[in-house]
């Protein structure tokens, strides 16, 4: 099995191993990546073209578990590893926190996170 090793940060929620399509608006381009890991404060999203640091966008993730519809949220980015990745084997892209977001939203994602963290847990 291959880890995927992240930047040191500070989190006020865990953060779960699943992969979702997304699509980050900017006033320049629309472009399209994966969720790598998700919680209810902000995500990794994997994308071709990472955003650079400090960079806000509108960010849409579909299929959110629990909540079978389309999440919206404003994020900016933390922290990109464009150029080049900062970590091991850690793919192109960029980690976001969410700084808009509905209470709803970010209720559903933590409860979504605890139950897949709840069935990877049973499953080791």
């Amino acid at each position: 099995m291959t880890r995927i090793s992240y930047p040191e940060e500070k989190r006020r929620y865990p953060r779960a191993q699943i992969r979702l399509p997304a699509v980050l608006d900017t006033p320049q381009q629309l472009l399209t990546g994966e969720t790598i890991n998700i919680g209810a404060d902000g995500v990794f999203i994997s994308c071709e073209d990472p955003l650079k640091e400090n960079q806000i966008f509108n960010l849409a993730i579909v299929d959110v578990p629990l909540l079978n519809c389309l999440l919206v949220a404003t994020a900016r980015v933390i922290w990109s590893n464009v150029p080049s990745p900062k970590v091991g084997l850690l793919p192109k892209g960029m980690g976001v926190q969410f700084i808009r977001i509905s209470e709803e939203d970010r209720k559903y994602l933590s409860v979504a996170v605890s139950e897949h963290l709840r069935i990877k847990n049973q499953e080791l």
